[in-house]
């Protein structure tokens, strides 16, 4: 189908239909689809939105019973697996939840600055 086609089929569509619904209506490959439909500006309702919306807040909750005086292997360690990966949590996600939520990075535990007395 050329770009003048795929114009005149998306503006068919109804509205508010995923990519994965055009792609059903149209008869057409979901990646092709989706490519046009981007290229050409049709609004869809993507699902995954909300839920990443509400996954967010329910995280929150968990993550204001935290104790964030502790270090970020310590509290990743303390931490259930996260059941979207079924992995369990990093330091590194840790340290970026820091960051999200505006906690106080954690103080350099067991590190020393080394200082050199007599540089030549």
């Amino acid at each position: 189908m050329t770009r003048a086609e795929w114009a005149k089929e998306i503006r068919k569509l109804p509205k508010g239909l995923g990519y994965q619904a055009a792609a059903d209506y149209l008869g057409q490959s979901y990646h092709r689809t989706r490519f046009w439909m981007l290229k050409l500006g049709y609004r869809c309702s993507i699902r995954r939105k909300q839920g990443h919306f509400w996954r967010r807040q329910e995280t929150a909750a968990i993550y204001d019973l935290i104790d964030w005086s502790l270090s970020n292997i310590e509290i990743a360690k303390r931490l259930p697996v996260n059941p979207m990966t079924g992995r369990p949590r990093s330091r590194e996600r840790i340290r970026q939840l820091r960051n999200e939520f505006g906690k106080p990075k954690v103080e350099a535990r067991g590190r020393k600055k080394k200082v050199v007395d007599n540089c030549v």
